[in-house]
């Protein structure tokens, strides 16, 4: 499937709704890949009109749980969702989800790897290729399992998240069957550091039915790694990973890093402000959460001009959050910059609730993409405007926002919100906040990269698959004389942890 943006003509053309994927701008196509496609698209001998241009399609499965291949129980689970069943003749050797891959400027984004893309065989870093079979599960969101042996490493299809106890049996079946194919049996299981996440616990299961030990992996660390392995890096690099969050190696969960990365070892050189957002997860289902709470930081007097967000909110219950935040009662500290695109999404009007993983995001993006590129437009880049400052000047201006190796981003939250209420049209500031925050991480990254001697940064986590962050990341960073490398075979979300777990576990 290739996630592409959506052409008005083109859509028109093919007779495809405007009701369709209505909060993004992209479409999701793909072309006839099976003789059952071509005989659905394409009119029969005495048909007096093509059947249809392009049909409408979803996978046959509850969400969360994994699609359902075998007939029997496609009628019986979906019997109450679907009107009419399509069966076919041909037996189902082993199930594979659709493979995902997005347009970019700079090349495809990798989204899910499954039929046709995987498994895909990586040559283990240098200081990896040792002795030993090592099985990694990947995280609980797009899990894709790993088994490196021999030098290699062996990312298998994508299985789906964990929250769901289905998922969670396809992925113990996926493993075990893997292992067996293969005639191997690892000496070590490894997984994410998150103490309370299922494949945790799938991990010991899976180390005691073979005997092996267990090791975890921090997320961000496996993330750099997972580049680090696309790449060929076998010296020290930097790695900016952002995304909506993971275990940190404090006890806080991180999302908006900055590490400087050596094999085994990383130092967490940078990261984005770190917040208490009420909640916990409900703030990824409910952005209005990490809304409420950046507002508070923002305009710590209470005193933030109003705008069409305070209407649809209670304030006595904003007033509860902002205590239990400041009491940490259910409110975890983040560096989440997925988080922080919520808060921006849902402050201008773009969702106060996710439907799916990422949707009010998806749809900041989609409303800042209406806007030409600009520069960043905090309130100190305003003032350097009205003396004349000179446009190179309100790009260092806007990335010196950073302390003690926090990059600040309560002032980014400020001025968006002075702007909406002002007027500012809402595109523009959506496309501002995104190249404001993608300029202050460059300029930090480039900063550690000197202090460090490197000049590699890889480009790494779920917020990558944004088009316009990676795009003015990738940008900020050459212009800075640093070398980007994002991914293009591994996808940049949770889908290539196993890869990095395998590449830690190895060494």
């Amino acid at each position: 499937v290739v996630v592409a943006p959506k052409r008005p003509e083109g859509c028109a053309a093919l007779g495809i709704a405007p009701s369709v994927a209505p909060t993004t701008s992209d479409h999701g196509l793909l072309l006839p890949s099976a003789p059952l496609h071509h005989l659905l698209l394409h009119p029969a001998p005495g048909d007096a009109a093509p059947r249809a241009r392009a049909l409408v399609l979803t996978s046959a499965n509850r969400s969360g749980d994994p699609t359902l291949w075998d007939d029997t129980e496609a009628l019986r689970e979906l019997a109450g969702v679907a009107d009419l069943f399509l069966a076919h003749d041909r037996e189902v050797a082993r199930p594979f989800d659709d493979s995902v891959f997005r347009t970019s400027a700079e090349g495809a984004i990798p989204m899910r790897l499954s039929r046709a893309a995987a498994p895909l065989v990586l040559r283990a870093p240098q200081a990896a290729r040792r002795g030993g079979c090592v099985l990694a599960i990947g995280g609980d969101l797009k899990t894709a399992p790993a088994l490196a042996i021999e030098g290699e490493i062996v990312l298998e299809a994508h299985v789906g998240d964990l929250e769901s106890p289905a998922t969670a049996d396809a992925a113990m079946e996926r493993v075990l069957r893997l292992c067996r194919e293969r005639g191997v049996r690892p000496d070590r299981v490894a997984h994410d550091l998150h103490p309370g996440y299922v494949g945790t616990r799938l991990a010991a299961e899976i180390a005691a039915t073979f005997g092996a030990g267990t090791i975890a992996v921090q997320h961000h660390h496996a993330h750099a790694l997972a580049g680090a392995v696309e790449h060929s890096l076998d010296a020290p690099f930097l790695a900016i990973v952002l995304d909506g969050l993971g275990f940190g190696a404090d006890g806080t969960l991180w999302g908006g890093e900055i590490l400087v990365v050596d094999g085994v070892r990383f130092e967490r050189a940078a990261h984005l402000e770190m917040l208490r957002i009420p909640g916990g997860d409900a703030a990824t289902r409910e952005p209005w959460r990490s809304a409420a709470s950046w507002l508070a930081r923002a305009f710590p007097g209470g005193n933030a001009p109003a705008l069409a967000w305070h209407a649809r909110h209670d304030a006595a219950t904003l007033a509860l959050l902002a205590r239990a935040a400041e009491r940490g009662v259910n409110a975890p500290e983040t560096s989440s910059c997925g988080r922080l695109f919520d808060a921006a999404a849902s402050l201008l009007d773009c969702g106060d609730r996710s439907r799916f993983e990422g949707e009010a995001a998806i749809s900041l993006e989609t409303l800042a993409a209406q806007a030409p590129a600009l520069r960043p437009a905090t309130a100190a880049a305003r003032r350097a405007r009205s003396e004349g400052a000179s446009d190179e000047a309100l790009v260092h201006d806007a990335g010196s926002a950073e302390a003690d190796g926090v990059i600040l981003c309560a002032d980014l939250v400020r001025d968006l919100v002075l702007e909406a209420a002002r007027g500012a049209p809402r595109a523009a500031l959506a496309r501002a906040f995104h190249e404001s925050l993608a300029t202050r991480i460059a300029s930090r990254a480039a900063a550690v990269a000197k202090h460090h001697a490197l000049r590699t940064v890889v480009l790494s986590g779920g917020c990558l698959q944004n088009r316009l962050l990676a795009s003015a990341l990738v940008r900020g960073l050459e212009a800075r004389g640093v070398v980007p490398l994002a991914h293009r075979r591994l996808p940049p979300n949770d889908g290539s942890l196993a890869v990095g777990q395998a590449a830690y576990a190895l060494q």
